[in-house]
C-alpha cells in the first residue's frame, strides 16, 4: 500500500493513476479538502507527501517515520527551507515536484526496494 497526501486534488489524481499503472494499491488524500489521518493505513510501505501542504505535511512525514514507513516528500524547488524541514523530520528523499513528475516510477521503485 502506498499512501499519498497532496495539496492539489488534480495532482493527487495523477499520482493515483500512475501508481495504478505501476500495479500498486494506493490511498490518496487531498489535504486541501480532507483532514490528514492520525495514523497511516495498515500495510503502508511508502508515503508520498506534498510539502505544499505546509506544517501538515511535515507532521505527516514525522508520523510516517515514527511508524517505520519510508517517505518521499516533494514540493517547490525554490523552497529550500521547507525541503530541509522535511529531511529534518525524517523524509528519506525530498525532490522537486517536477522531478517527481519526470522520474515517478524510478523514485517509487528505489524507495520500495
Amino acid at each position: 500500500m502506498i499512501f499519498a497526501a497532496t495539496a492539489d486534488l488534480f495532482f493527487g489524481e495523477r499520482i493515483e493513476r500512475a501508481l495504478q499503472q505501476l500495479g500498486h494499491e494506493s490511498r490518496v488524500v487531498d489535504l486541501s479538502g480532507e483532514a490528514p489521518p492520525d495514523v497511516l493505513p495498515v500495510g503502508t510501505s511508502l508515503a508520498l507527501i506534498d510539502l505544499e501542504a505546509g506544517a501538515v505535511a511535515i507532521d505527516l512525514v514525522r508520523a510516517a517515520r515514527a511508524g517505520g514507513v519510508r517517505v518521499l516528500a516533494f514540493g517547490p524547488h525554490v523552497d529550500l527551507e521547507l525541503r530541509q524541514s522535511a529531511l529534518d523530520a525524517g523524509a528519506d528523499r525530498v525532490v522537486a515536484k517536477s522531478k517527481l513528475t519526470h522520474s515517478f516510477a524510478e523514485l517509487v521503485g528505489d524507495l520500495l526496494s
